[in-house]
């Protein structure tokens, strides 16, 4: 499915995709990703404190 949207978006014309995805996704969100080929570019921490 991945690779399907990437084709559709090259022959519109993009030459750039992007995903935002929690690298502590416990599905293996963020593995799927690399094995399509995107790399990642940053990293976000989110802190919280239970008050």
């Amino acid at each position: 499915m991945i690779g399907h949207a990437l084709r559709a978006l090259a022959d519109q014309g993009y030459d750039r995709a992007g995903v935002k995805v929690d690298s502590a996704n416990p599905f293996g969100a963020f593995r799927v990703y690399e094995k399509a080929g995107f790399t990642s570019r940053r990293r976000f921490v989110r802190w919280a404190l239970e008050v």
